[in-house]
């Protein structure tokens, strides 16, 4: 047997060796992993039914032999299990007063109860909290958080407690799903796709720090989408009230901020860190901050400075270089980056698309968050330090403004932005010929929401070529578009259609 001979005859024994132990090892392993997995689903169907033995009035089970009558009853029909963690269980039930699927949360602590630690104390203590903390935020419904419809504690002698908590069910992918799927077809979300889903996370933040919570847990697996194509905040388990001394260690390795692993005190700009964590995996499909091991990770985090890729626009760099600074402080809030231009632009694009989606979508649903972003607009136009004097009149020199015309090209325009004293209301007269003396349209500010500015990825034919946009949103979800010859004089304009708009839901006068 020559050398070559001998070669190949030792690599298939070593390989076949290494199968035989893998096959061993498989057919050993199997069958304890399997007794584990049935002995993980038994607790399961005991809680689900002490659940509804301690919650009769409330709960029941769809395999029970009572009659249909006897269930109809009972406002939660319960009816499988549908996710597991450590404490947790969730079951998908039937509203028998609605129809509608809920979801039922049960926070069970048995197994955490026979082992004597104090981490696994805390972290009991701070479930149980947080499920209340989470029941609060129900008395005030958000379109873009899974809402809390009511919780209760179910006695048990053997654990601290166990929370029940009736939430609302999502019964779509959720954002890890989406992106395994996109990674799966070799596809990408685009700027826009990520964007979207940004502002609808940014609203849910601000609903939080409106009533002073901090989530501790925002995922990719946490961002759930609706059979409407929304998408919501789920899974408050870690949710806690930010009230200046906040120190606890919880969550996603990969998600968790630089103050959390320094065990520095937490605040709602914690959650926008992992917001940034979210982003740059939108956006890239990648992680900003990975290891091979905890340490590894949390090195990497903690000395590790972050810059967004150079492939990305120029606005969605800056909005990740800002969430992912070690510095909380630095940092903005939901609030803060809620006022860039780029979120403007994303709030109207979004409106637009609730808008002019109305048969695809429920209409409760749809009209909350139509009244979550006219707000929104409102709160854009906050009227500080306005000249309301400077806004009396304001007309542009000709050759300033351009409209798309088709099949392409632009032509010029004069635009003439003046105060009407009779209504108290800013007109927009649209001149389309230098010579007119009276305007081919005009427009009353008070029907428009806000201004903004598009962001092309890739730019625009329109940038491409030098004109930079602006539009006019209106309460119809229709625009009025036109461009400016320079970034500059864009800038400037939308200024001043901000404070313009501003007057109409300001001024004493109006």
């Amino acid at each position: 047997m020559n050398i070559f001979s001998r070669t190949f005859f030792c690599t298939r024994l070593a390989l076949m060796t290494k199968l035989l132990s893998y096959y061993l090892a498989f057919a050993l392993l199997t069958p304890p992993l399997l007794r584990s997995a049935a002995a993980n689903q038994a607790p399961a169907f005991a809680s689900l039914q002490s659940c509804c033995a301690a919650a009769p009035h409330l709960l029941c089970l769809s395999n029970d032999s009572a009659s249909a009558p006897y269930q109809r009853q009972k406002r939660y029909c319960l009816q499988q299990l549908i996710g597991q963690g450590n404490f947790a269980q969730v079951f998908l039930a039937r509203d028998n007063h609605s129809g509608r699927q809920v979801a039922i949360k049960l926070n069970c602590f048995q197994a955490a109860a026979e082992i004597e630690d104090q981490a696994n104390s805390r972290s009991q203590r701070m479930l149980v909290q947080g499920s209340k903390n989470y029941a609060s935020l129900g008395q005030e419904p958000n379109p873009f958080i899974a809402n809390c419809i009511e919780c209760f504690c179910q006695p048990n002698p053997e654990a601290p407690e166990t929370i029940v908590t009736i939430m609302e069910f999502c019964p779509c992918l959720d954002l890890n799903q989406l992106l395994n799927q996109k990674i799966a077809r070799h596809e990408v979300l685009s700027e826009y796709q990520a964007g979207l889903i940004l502002l609808q996370v940014l609203f849910s933040l601000r609903h939080l720090e409106r009533h002073g919570l901090v989530h501790l847990d925002l995922t990719l697996k946490n961002i759930l989408f609706t059979a409407d194509n929304t998408v919501k905040l789920a899974d408050f388990d870690f949710c806690s009230y930010d009230n200046g001394s906040l120190q606890t260690f919880c969550g996603t390795p990969y998600y968790l901020a630089p103050e959390v692993w320094e065990r520095r005190t937490l605040s709602h700009k914690t959650d926008m860190w992992a917001l940034g964590c979210v982003l740059h995996r939108l956006v890239t499909l990648a992680r900003p901050f990975s290891g091979l091991s905890m340490e590894d990770l949390a090195m990497n985090i903690l000395n590790a400075t972050y810059r967004a890729p150079l492939s990305l626009s120029l606005p969605m760099q800056e909005i990740l270089n800002q969430l992912l600074t070690r510095d909380p402080r630095n940092r903005p809030s939901a609030r803060e980056l809620l006022r860039s231009p780029m979120l403007r632009f994303f709030a109207a694009s979004f409106y637009n698309v609730i808008t002019n989606n109305s048969a695809f979508i429920d209409k409760y649903l749809q009209k909350q968050i139509l009244l979550e972003l006219k707000q929104y607009f409102i709160e854009q136009l906050a009227p500080q330090q306005l000249d309301f004097s400077a806004l009396s009149y304001k007309e542009t020199s000709w050759g300033d403004f351009f409209q798309a015309q088709s099949p392409g090209g632009f032509t010029p325009i004069k635009l003439s932005l003046y105060l009407d004293q009779e209504s108290h209301s800013h007109k927009l007269a649209l001149y389309s010929n230098s010579e007119e003396t009276s305007p081919e349209h005009i427009f009353d500010l008070a029907e428009f929401l806000t201004a903004f500015t598009a962001f092309g990825t890739p730019p625009t034919a329109a940038a491409a070529a030098g004109y930079y946009e602006i539009s006019l949103l209106k309460e119809s979800s229709t625009k009025l578009t036109f461009y400016t010859s320079s970034p500059a004089l864009r800038q400037q304009w939308i200024a001043i259609f901000t404070q313009a708009l501003a007057w109409q839901w300001y001024s004493p006068h109006y």
